[in-house]
């Protein structure tokens, strides 16, 4: 966990048992325990009730004025996801209530099922156990992709048909409001700012090849995948930390880089001769610099990491001069 960061903040007992009365109806909680990572979100696995039921509970940043704007209303669109997921064969957690109300405590939470499980990045995979997952991950991903919708954009806006006609349009609305609040909070001066939005504008005609917004998770990495055994190998138990959804391009996910491996490519049934058009690794080569410009505002802003946000601002730079 990372007390250091500006969205985490632990709370007590007694407002976890105000939350579990409301929703499970019980006060009696045997263990609260704080899990780890609290960069954005903070997250407890809870044993209550007479029946000791098992539990997630995540709470929501404090300190909301530091967010981005995409990280608005995350727990109404990680909901939303999840349905979408169940929907469609994908393995996620089942949630058990979404309270955005604010009524019990000035912050958004989520009261997901426990998944008895661990997490792949901890799993002590061998080399062959991860290729075979990797595997996994490709068909699971490329099955996420093939749910489509109206309108490119954040999940929450565009179930309230807030959405965007072009993901170019998306885009520059997405980038724009991440450059818009780094020079306010000093990751990037007003300049820099300016000359990689220019970046963007120019490869407009990249981007408008891009028809159909797909669902993509935008944060497929080991750390969100959790597994299972079955009898004596591993398979995926769930997809989880869906909040950041967006309906885009599928190289947006790709370009991540985070389990892009052969073996993920191979289970996602890539077209390779396409996957490596000229346009479409420019285009992952953009959406890289998207993830570096959010790594940088966040290290500087959100989770005061010093280091996170230098690594973070050089590799921009290091694409835009």
């Amino acid at each position: 966990m990372n007390t250091e960061s500006s969205l985490f903040r632990e709370i007590s007992l007694e407002d976890i048992k105000n939350i579990t009365y409301r929703h499970l109806g019980t006060r009696e909680i045997s263990q609260a325990r704080l899990m780890e990572g609290g960069l954005f979100n903070t997250t407890y696995h809870l044993i209550c009730g007479s029946d000791n039921r098992q539990v997630i509970l995540r709470l929501g940043p404090v300190n909301r004025h530091l967010l981005l704007g995409f990280e608005e209303h995350l727990m109404e669109a990680e909901t939303y996801v999840y349905e979408l997921f169940s929907s469609h064969k994908i393995p996620c957690p089942r949630v058990l209530a979404s309270d955005t109300t604010r009524s019990l405590l000035d912050r958004d939470f989520m009261l997901t099922e426990y998944l008895d499980s661990i997490v792949m990045l901890k799993a002590g995979l061998s080399p062959e156990e991860k290729m075979d997952l990797h595997r996994e991950t490709g068909r699971t991903a490329a099955l996420m992709h093939s749910i489509t919708s109206r309108q490119f954009g954040c999940i929450y806006d565009c179930m309230h048909d807030r959405g965007f006609d072009s993901w170019y349009a998306f885009l520059h609305h997405y980038v724009s409001d991440i450059l818009e609040r780094s020079v306010r909070h000093q990751a990037f001066t007003r300049q820099e700012a300016d000359a990689i939005l220019s970046l963007f504008i120019r490869r407009k005609s990249l981007f408008d090849q891009v028809h159909t917004p797909c669902l993509i998770h935008t944060d497929l990495w080991e750390g969100n995948l959790l597994l299972k055994k079955n009898r004596n190998s591993w398979c995926l138990a769930a997809v989880i930390d869906a909040d950041r959804a967006i309906w885009g391009d599928p190289d947006f996910e790709i370009a991540s880089g985070w389990i892009i491996t052969d073996s993920f490519l191979d289970g996602y049934k890539m077209d390779k001769t396409a996957f490596l058009s000229p346009e479409r690794k420019e285009r992952r080569e953009i959406y890289g610099l998207v993830y570096d410009l959010i790594d940088t505002y966040v290290g500087k802003a959100e989770y005061n990491q010093p280091e996170q946000y230098k690594n973070g601002y050089n590799r921009v730079m290091a694409k835009v001069l």
